[in-house]
């Protein structure tokens, strides 16, 4: 039991406690983010999702990111990244970058 973003949080992991929750806790355990959390990912994200919407949800971004649906996108990406280059770098004396560090 701890704290997490000032919210009383319980931290449970290990084989049995994975055994628990995926066989027979669904039903007593429910997932709550904060309410920072939900601002940032939004009410109805992955992590509030339950049961069939949680299985909808995820079975939709699990096939979006197979290897054989990326490579479908690959071509559009370095589209875009080019096109971008192109419009805000190329020819520039100086550029500016913002670096995100987490």
């Amino acid at each position: 039991k701890l704290s997490l973003f000032g919210k009383p949080t319980v931290l449970i992991h290990g084989q049995a406690a994975n055994k628990f929750i995926f066989t027979n806790g669904g039903d007593s355990i429910v997932n709550q983010q904060t309410q920072s959390v939900k601002m940032i990912l939004g009410d109805r994200n992955l992590l509030e999702l339950s049961g069939k919407d949680h299985s909808r949800v995820r079975g939709a971004l699990v096939s979006f990111l197979k290897p054989e649906s990326l490579k479908q996108y690959v071509g559009k990406i370095d589209e875009e990244v080019r096109s971008h280059i192109l419009m805000h770098w190329e020819g520039k004396q100086q550029v500016k970058v913002c670096c995100y560090e987490s």
